[in-house]
C-alpha cells in the first residue's frame, strides 16, 4: 500500500474476515500517514512494515516474499477486495495440484472482467527478438467448462508456494511497469508452473492515490529498456485487458 488509508483499511477488513489463527498478515507501507496508523490500530496482531523510502510494487512485494515463513504466500495490493471463498478456492487449488507452483485468477474491475492469465508470444521485430501478450479470458474458459489452465503470466494477485523463493524473486529495479512479465519470465526459466482457476475472481477497486508515487512519475520507457536489456526481448503490445 501506497498512501491510501481507506483501500488499506477495506483491504484488511476482507482478509481479516477470511483468516484463522495461523495465518500471518504483514503490510508494507510505502507512505504511512495518521489516518492508516489508525487503521493498523484496529489489527494489532498484524506486522507492518514501513521502509524508508517511497517503493514500487516489486520491491515492496519483495519485501513481502523475504518476510514469509509460511508454506503459502498470498500476495495482495491494497485495492483488492478478497472473500473467504477467495482465499479457499486458492488454497484448495494447490493442495489438488501439487505441481502447480503459483496460482491466480481473473480481476472484475470497474464492472467488467480483465484477463484470467496470459500466454507469452515469441517473435521478431525490426530491432530483433520481441515477446508479446495473448490473453486469456474468464468467459472463454467457463463456456469451454475448464476449471483451470496453466499460463506464463498472471496478475499480482497470486498465491505461491514460498519454496520457489529460493529461485525467483521480484526485481526492484523495475520501479513501476513490467515487474510482472520479469517476475514470471523467471518463473518461466525455472521451470515453475502458474495456473489461472476460473473457481473465482479478485474484485479490483483502484482509486486516485493521495501522494505522488512511482506510476506517475516512473518513465515506462526506462522500464522497457531495463527488461530488454536483462531478457534480451523487447516487450511489446499492450500490457493487459
Amino acid at each position: 500500500t501506497c498512501g491510501r488509508p481507506d483501500k488499506i483499511r477495506r483491504c484488511l477488513e476482507c482478509v481479516h474476515g477470511t483468516i484463522d489463527s495461523d495465518t500471518i498478515v504483514s503490510v508494507v507501507d510505502s507512505s504511512p500517514n495518521e489516518e492508516s496508523q489508525q487503521v493498523y490500530a484496529k489489527f494489532p496482531a498484524y506486522r507492518i512494515i514501513r521502509p524508508h523510502a517511497m517503493l514500487g510494487p516489486s520491491a515492496a512485494r519483495r519485501i513481502l516474499c523475504e518476510n514469509a515463513t509460511t508454506e503459502f504466500l498470498l500476495l495482495l495490493d491494497d485495492d483488492i477486495e478478497i472473500t473467504i471463498q477467495t482465499v479457499a478456492a486458492l488454497l484448495a487449488h494447490l493442495e489438488e495440484h501439487p505441481r502447480t507452483d503459483i496460482v491466480t485468477a481473473a480481476w472484475e474491475e470497474y464492472g467488467s472482467m480483465r484477463e484470467a492469465g496470459q500466454k507469452l508470444v515469441f517473435g521478431e521485430g525490426p530491432g530483433g527478438p520481441v515477446v508479446l501478450r495473448s490473453l486469456i479470458f474468464l468467459s472463454d474458459l467457463r463456456r469451454a467448462g475448464v476449471s483451470s489452465v496453466t499460463v506464463d503470466v498472471g496478475h499480482g494477485t497470486m498465491m505461491l508456494r514460498t519454496r520457489i523463493l529460493e529461485h525467483v524473486a521480484f526485481d526492484p529495479q523495475f520501479t513501476f511497469y513490467y515487474e510482472l512479465l520479469d517476475f514470471y519470465m523467471q518463473c518461466r526459466a525455472h521451470g515453475f508452473r502458474v495456473d489461472t482457476t476460473t473457481s473465482t475472481m479478485f474484485v479490483h477497486k483502484p482509486t486516485r492515490y493521495r501522494v505522488a508515487t512511482n506510476r506517475q512519475s516512473y518513465d515506462k520507457n526506462r522500464a522497457i529498456a531495463l527488461f530488454e536489456d536483462k531478457w534480451n526481448l523487447r516487450p511489446v503490445g499492450p500490457l493487459g485487458a
